[in-house]
């Protein structure tokens, strides 16, 4: 993922999306909406979401964000539109 974090303006526009996600999934819960279907133009935000491990770097903490809300109103499923 450093390659892509590299790239200019590509950081801030996936840390735009992850805060995205994690107020939309927030919003669901306080909706008390308990099934979930996450969709994001971002491929990049879906791949990560869906085939993340443990990483403590700026977007991983972010993920960790998303997957943490995402239990609050499981299932939750995520998946990328066109």
């Amino acid at each position: 993922m450093g390659q892509f974090i590299a790239q200019e303006g590509i950081g801030s526009a996936l840390q735009v999306e992850f805060e995205a996600i994690v107020e939309k999934l927030q919003l669901a819960g306080r909706l008390q909406i308990r099934r979930v279907i996450l969709e994001s133009d971002s491929a990049l935000a879906i791949v990560t979401i869906n085939n993340y491990f443990s990483d403590l770097s700026r977007f991983g903490l972010l993920v960790e964000d998303v997957k943490f809300v995402a239990e609050l109103v499981s299932p939750c499923t995520c998946a990328k539109i066109l």
